[in-house]
């Protein structure tokens, strides 16, 4: 159990870089801009930027606190999601969910390992299957339709 927490804590804390990154480093070449140009609209996009860190800071703030269960479920029309591109190689599999798995010469390895940890968090399953034009498929199941 130790080790799982552990673990739960390197993916929240990866996530929690990974995402403030990207604001930082858009202030920082607004910041840039600014100092190169004078333009006042750099600095309202800073201003901006760090209304959505904001935000962000206490949205994982709130799931730290909570944890992984959702607590007020809103009804949400779901469909499986599917994509026409190169799919994802049977060597890969399952796998393109862990933490830090990407087929993306430029990819993080998150995105896939967050929505694991949403779609569990509401109590369903997600598993990788092949589009019908060859793409990648990813289906939800355990999902409670409401009529």
């Amino acid at each position: 159990m130790l080790e799982r927490q552990n673990d739960r804590l390197k993916e929240f804390t990866d996530i929690l870089a990974h995402d403030l990154r990207n604001p930082l480093n858009a202030i920082d070449q607004y910041l840039t801009l600014y100092e190169e140009s004078g333009e006042r609209t750099h600095i309202e996009s800073i201003d901006q930027t760090t209304d959505r860190m904001a935000r962000l800071v206490d949205d994982l703030l709130r799931v730290a606190k909570q944890g992984d269960v959702v607590t007020d479920p809103e009804p949400t029309d779901i469909e499986t999601v599917e994509d026409d591109g190169p799919g994802i190689s049977d060597s890969v599999g399952a796998e393109v969910f862990d933490h830090g798995v990407t087929t993306a010469r430029d990819g993080s390895g998150y995105g896939l390992s967050i929505v694991r940890t949403i779609v569990n968090a509401h109590g369903w399953d997600i598993s990788l299957a092949t589009a019908e034009s060859g793409g990648a498929r990813f289906e939800i199941t355990g999902i409670e339709f409401l009529d």
